[in-house]
């Protein structure tokens, strides 16, 4: 299964250029690394608010790059985050930060080896 939209990647190739597309994945990569780490410490601390801020950047930051699965599944674990009551919701948090959490590190290892 692909998680990357390999033509908006190509437009942005187009808009910034090659070498900047390559620092662009880069930063893509480690910090998309980072995110899933950052949402694993927030879930063990029970930190509702911090994972719903990162769900929504999460959110932003795959729409950018193209990988829209994974930018729908941050958009719903905000809601539930910024929502009433997010203590009670406790395992439908768990399960979506786990399936977020391993559809972005597919993610990562595709566009790192992209080409287009």
């Amino acid at each position: 299964m692909g998680y990357v939209n390999h033509d908006i990647l190509k437009q942005m190739s187009i808009d910034v250029g090659e070498e900047m597309l390559g620092t662009l994945i880069t930063f893509f990569v480690d910090d998309t690394s980072e995110r899933i780490k950052a949402f694993r410490v927030q879930l063990e601390q029970k930190d509702y608010a911090s994972l719903g801020i990162s769900a929504h950047t999460v959110k932003s930051v795959c729409a950018q790059y193209g990988v829209m699965e994974c930018s729908a599944r941050a958009r719903e674990l905000e809601m539930i985050c910024r929502g009433k009551e997010p203590e009670a919701h406790e395992s439908e948090i768990r399960t979506r930060v786990e399936e977020l959490c391993r559809d972005l590190a597919a993610a990562v290892e595709e566009i790192r080896n992209i080409t287009l």
